[in-house]
């Protein structure tokens, strides 16, 4: 059986997962510094002897017989002799959940016996939500994966998560070389956020304002080529309602824009034209002026 005494506390407590040892009462035998932490920064003597339910708000009490709402993990272990793995929210003091990995491990007697349970918990919180949003983001971005327009999902760093066929199109790149690279980076070929190279970002206006925001932009192919885009942002939120990411909607006008570029000339050369024809016919108009002027003197 193990006991705190027996236990190299100095390893236990260099664990930065939560170590928790249980008796056949579902009683706290040992907890590791992380756990002690994670309880306000109780102390040893203030969980040891207490029921598991301190610790989180699974397994209150012993979890089998006619009152049970759902098998206990402590209980199989027990009975079973077997390790068991399982994902589970905790509850956190201030009302906050925590998404959990917990190993639970049999501890035998001499005679082959369980009489104690070791329990390692480890905080997967983000590493859920990193999932959840990614497989959001990929469901979101193949949602438009039809449409001429490039869809990009960009997050709070400015990286790229996830983007659809004609994004990729549009910067002559495939997912694997854009993902997880700076959205300046690819659509720049720069080494920081374009709204501090003097471009206007409609992305960090949808993170600062959370709403969608529009803008005309100038981006560069992987040739350098210029390529004008009109862009659209859209602020995503995750279940808290934090905005965690942006998804970004791309629609190339470059050939919309040449002809505008072919107009605005066209329509310069004319005005100059026009100057330069009135600037003549008022020289033509003062040319006679001058002949009719020269005739007058001559009859005199």
């Amino acid at each position: 059986m193990i006991n705190s005494r027996s236990i190299n506390r100095s390893i236990l407590d260099s664990i930065v997962d939560y170590v928790l040892i249980l008796d056949k009462d579902y009683k706290i035998v040992f907890a590791n510094k992380a756990l002690l932490q994670l309880c306000e920064g109780a102390e040893e003597k203030d969980i040891v002897g207490k029921e598991r339910s301190n610790i989180a708000n699974y397994c209150s009490r012993p979890c089998y017989g006619k009152d049970a709402f759902e098998t206990c993990s402590h209980h199989e272990i027990f009975k079973t002799g077997k390790p068991v793995t399982l994902t589970h929210t905790h509850q956190m003091p201030d009302g906050t959940e925590r998404v959990c990995d917990m190993t639970a491990s049999p501890v035998r007697d001499e005679d082959g016996n369980v009489v104690q349970i070791i329990e390692i918990l480890r905080d997967v919180t983000e590493k859920k939500r990193a999932e959840e949003v990614l497989k959001k983001h990929k469901l979101l971005v193949s949602v438009f994966d039809s449409t001429e327009d490039g869809v990009v999902v960009i997050d709070r760093d400015y990286k790229i998560l996830s983007a659809n066929k004609s994004y990729l199109k549009q910067t002559a790149r495939s997912l694997e070389e854009i993902t997880g690279k700076h959205c300046y980076e690819v659509s720049h070929h720069i080494d920081k956020p374009c709204y501090l190279a003097g471009e206007e970002c409609s992305v960090k206006n949808a993170f600062e304002t959370g709403t969608g925001h529009w803008i005309i932009h100038k981006h560069f192919d992987k040739e350098l080529n210029p390529v004008y885009v009109e862009t659209v942002s859209y602020p995503l939120r995750d279940s808290f309602g934090n905005i965690d990411s942006a998804v970004e909607i791309v629609r190339n006008i470059s050939e919309k824009k040449e002809i505008e570029e072919a107009l605005a000339r066209r329509i310069k050369e004319l005005e100059e034209f026009y100057e330069m024809a009135v600037a003549r016919e008022l020289k033509m108009m003062e040319l006679k002026e001058e002949i009719e002027r020269l005739k007058r003197d001559q009859k005199k």
